[in-house]
């Protein structure tokens, strides 16, 4: 079996921007979109006194990730997803999920339901030949009060695997 991997990172802005395409031997991923998020005082469930929303979500595309180059309809691939931050505070968690198939030759399965993106490699979902505006929404959550105020960065790597 051969595993062609290509990274592809992306930054997290206590939320998501995102935006690089790295080639890869035998096939390439791209990725674009962004999603950033300011906390104020309009995001108190009930106003002053009160607990921030805990949860928030970018729009259902605000990611769009193309598989191209692939040998044809059949040729199989994953897409895994993992984070990499840096003063992230354990509190917020960030999540992912596949809202749209895109277009093109192929087909596409998998990751349509909300999936914690850690900091190791996790398959997101899998399909076959070239993919174009696959879309992905992106959700944080654990926002607090009791968290200090800061700005929070991470990189979300999308890896394209080749499964043939």
């Amino acid at each position: 079996m051969r595993h062609d991997v290509r990274r592809v990172p992306a930054l997290v802005a206590l939320a998501l921007t995102l935006g690089v395409s790295l080639p890869a031997q035998a096939m390439d991923l791209a990725a674009s979109g962004s999603f950033s998020l300011g906390i104020d005082a309009s995001d108190l469930t009930s106003g002053a006194g009160s607990e921030l929303q805990d949860s928030h979500d970018s729009g259902t595309g605000a990611i769009a990730l193309q598989v191209s180059a692939t040998s044809g309809s059949t040729d199989a691939w994953r897409i895994d997803i993992r984070r990499a931050s840096s003063g992230w505070d354990p509190d917020l968690r960030l999540w992912a999920r596949r809202t749209g198939d895109g277009s093109g030759d192929g087909s596409i399965a998998g990751g349509a339901s909300w999936q914690e993106i850690g900091t190791t490699d996790s398959t997101f979902f899998s399909g076959e030949g070239d993919r174009s505006s696959i879309t992905v929404q992106v959700r944080i959550t654990g926002v607090s009060l009791a968290i200090s105020p800061d700005s929070f960065l991470s990189t979300v790597h999308y890896t394209l695997v080749d499964t043939l």
